[in-house]
């Protein structure tokens, strides 16, 4: 993949997705199916690019009434069809329309449909009418997209009027490092891997990343500056997906403060009650806000915590919100020189053992004698033995465990880190080390380099995979 200049980036990435748009409509039979994610993931633009030179209906649903957006629809229809004096009565009566008047290979797609569903919830019953009533005689390929993603996985699940019958399910999930770094091509290693740990993977937000100016620049101009372009997006996420803001809000800044187990954050939230934590949880998890994670080989789920996922979540609860005072009292250059500038590598080196995570799944897709089977990160307290280890990455391969620490450090990572991860594997119960090796910011020295093999630097994570 090539990277592309300031002037290409209207679109990045997605070819996966793509491809399987592409699939569904080489078919000789109905489709319909859902592409949705959360808002700024780039549904819209994977489904307007997909189109572009196809026959295609594109119908983008708003939260006024059904009426009023059947009056829309009329005229998009019309354009397509050269009906220009279209009313639909009903959701069911514009279905019937396009499945009676659109019989060759056409793309139909509603955006933000479940706005739709919001206003009546009808609808779901009858287009799934429709559907049962046309499926096996036209070649239409319908296309439903939402952001609500907890209203979308309802829809999906069992017994649900649209389980059975969709012919495919697109859940849009961020890009990770590698993609991310091509909306800034012009960046450093290092500064491609800060920018992720930045902005996190969605495209909305890569795309306010202009590499011509330095990472403190657009950093200013995104998050502090008066009126800054993400200055109320932790509210307009919420406001859109969440009726009860005040608790899913409260839950997710406790997890950003480092309340990592269910009973922490079911106190700390002032919720109290876990079984209902753990409901609030639940849509911040499909969200991709937050994530579950296990100790690596725990096959119980017994050491289980919760982490802070998204990365501009993140970065915002952990410089913004925790700094609202310092923020209108200072400067927008001060307040990055004072507040941001000295902690921003430290919050950076959490986000690198995710990164170099992703690395290690990309590369295992590459052509090798060895591939990963398993990876995680492992931890053990155990207060009897007086143990206490945690080793930033673990992994099960076709050769053996192998094991990785993880250094975003200013300094070239020496034998003294490497020692200690040696040590650490003589304490892990569970699984015996095959071999050993490590991630740096800022490479190795000498030493280590002529000792390890499995050693990995910023300019790796993008030129071997």
């Amino acid at each position: 993949m090539q990277n592309p200049t300031k002037n290409e980036r209207q679109f990045i990435g997605r070819e996966s997705e793509l491809d399987k748009l592409d699939e569904i409509f080489a078919s000789d039979r109905f489709e319909f199916g859902i592409v949705y994610g959360r808002r700024r993931i780039g549904k819209s633009t994977l489904l307007k690019k997909f189109i572009r030179d196809k026959p295609s209906v594109y119908l983008v649903a708003n939260e006024k009434k059904l009426e009023m957006n059947l009056e829309l629809f009329a005229k998009e229809i019309g354009k397509f069809t050269g009906q220009t004096d279209i009313k639909f009565a009903s959701f069911s009566d514009m279905l019937e329309y396009l499945f009676e008047n659109i019989k060759s290979k056409t793309i139909v797609v509603i955006d933000e449909f479940t706005y739709l569903v919001g206003v009546e919830k009808g609808v779901l019953s009858e287009l799934q009418n429709a559907v049962d009533k046309y499926k096996d005689s036209i070649n239409l390929k319908l296309i439903i997209s939402g952001s609500h993603v907890g209203m979308i996985e309802d829809m999906l699940a069992y017994k649900k009027p649209l389980y059975a019958r969709k012919t495919f399910a697109i859940k849009l999930k961020e890009f990770d490092y590698f993609e991310s770094a091509l909306f800034c091509p012009r960046y450093s290693y290092e500064d491609r891997i800060r920018v992720y740990a930045v902005c996190g993977g969605a495209p909305y937000y890569l795309s306010l990343m202009d590499d011509t100016k330095t990472l403190k620049e657009n950093i200013i101009a995104m998050f502090i500056r008066p009126h800054a372009h993400l200055e109320n997006e932790l509210d307009f996420l919420f406001q859109t997906e969440f009726r009860n803001k005040a608790n899913y809000s409260s839950v997710l800044s406790v997890v950003a403060l480092g309340k990592t187990r269910l009973n922490e954050i079911s106190r700390s939230s002032h919720i109290g009650d876990t079984a209902k934590t753990a409901t609030y949880l639940k849509p911040l998890i499909a969200m991709g806000l937050v994530g579950k994670e296990t100790a690596f080989g725990d096959k119980d789920g017994r050491k289980t915590i919760y982490k802070l996922k998204n990365n501009l979540v993140n970065f915002v609860y952990s410089f913004m919100d925790e700094n609202r005072s310092a923020h209108e009292l200072l400067a927008p250059e001060d307040f990055y020189t004072m507040i941001v500038e000295p902690r921003l590598d430290e919050y950076v080196s959490f986000v690198f053992e995710e990164v170099c995570k992703q690395f290690l799944s990309r590369k295992n897709k590459t052509p090798a004698k060895e591939k990963v089977l398993e990876i995680g990160r492992y931890w053990l307290n155990d207060s009897a033995a007086r143990t206490q280890i945690e080793v930033d990455i673990c992994t099960k391969t076709t050769n053996g465990y192998i094991v990785y620490e993880c250094k975003w450090q200013q300094a070239e990572l020496g034998m003294s880190v490497m020692n200690a991860l040696e040590e650490k594997t003589k304490k892990i119960p569970s699984f015996a080390v095959a071999s050993v090796g490590a991630f740096s910011g800022s490479g190795f020295n000498a030493e280590v380099q002529k000792n390890y093999e499995r050693l990995y630097t910023p300019r790796d994570l993008f030129e071997t995979v």
